[in-house]
């Protein structure tokens, strides 16, 4: 029994030094992009009150950095009143007024579509976060989709652990029965089937399926869970970690075993 637990350990610590001589070069290259995508409009949602479009900013821009993360912010038929705290706190955080685009297309699947295309000009191993205007973030977010793009072989990643998962009556529960725990060193994930329409992929990815997201956001209503079911039929991977470290901001939707009203950044 001691012999097989030092073969283990020394198992272990083989694979560790290979993992982190991996890390150690994939790290060196990592580059996220975020698309963050607002607007005036939108569907009626019950939300708590902290979930507004000022306070999902601000979290996201303290979170995700723009001194290490490239930001880009598309803004959808928002108003005067908007734009000016809009731009207001981005500059204070230091984004790049010309990578803030003021369009007027109506729905969120033309907007989606937009900043789809925008990121296929990125390199193939940049990674992209989609990311909508009422989401808040814990402060390991960017650690964790950094640690799992560069530890696991994943295709895509959400931030969003969707209570549905956890429901007896999961709508897509037979399409899917592989739910594999991963552990990349610093966080756990769980294999997932779908998510929002907030998400990150590598480029590369991104353009291999794109056909898959043109075939369901060719309406005013991104269909999210088809794309994803579409996209798992051709052995794509998704994950989301345990315990969530985002949330969306429905009162009935939000990730589980987190105070959120506590990652409102003051």
């Amino acid at each position: 029994m001691r012999l097989l637990t030092k073969i283990y350990s020394k198992i272990k610590i083989s694979q560790s030094r290979r993992i982190n001589k991996k890390n150690k070069v994939l790290n060196k290259d990592f580059k996220l992009h975020i698309f963050y995508r607002t607007s005036d409009k939108g569907y009626p949602k019950d939300k708590p009150d902290y979930i507004t479009s000022y306070n999902c900013l601000k979290n996201a821009l303290e979170r995700f950095s723009p001194a290490i993360v490239d930001w880009h912010i598309m803004c959808d038929n928002c108003s005067k009143e908007t734009m000016e705290w809009l731009y207001k706190l981005c500059d204070e955080y230091k984004v790049n007024r010309k990578q803030i685009y003021e369009v007027s297309v109506g729905h969120g699947a033309g907007t989606f579509r937009l900043v789809y295309e925008k990121a296929l000009s990125f390199n193939d191993n940049d990674v992209v976060y989609f990311l909508e205007n009422d989401y808040l973030h814990k402060k390991e977010s960017y650690d964790a989709i950094k640690s799992g793009f560069t530890s696991l072989n994943i295709d895509y990643l959400t931030l969003y652990d969707h209570p549905d998962k956890y429901d007896k009556d999961y709508i897509y529960s037979s399409l899917y029965k592989d739910s594999r725990v991963f552990f990349d060193g610093e966080f756990f994930w769980q294999k997932i089937l779908s998510t929002t329409m907030t998400f990150a992929s590598r480029v590369k990815t991104l353009k291999k399926d794109k056909k898959f997201f043109w075939k369901w956001t060719n309406t005013k209503h991104p269909y999210d869970l088809y794309v994803f079911i579409d996209i798992r039929l051709k052995n794509r991977v998704m994950v989301s970690p345990i315990p969530g470290l985002s949330t969306h901001g429905e009162k009935a939707f939000l990730s589980p075993k987190v105070d959120w009203s506590k990652e409102v950044v003051l």
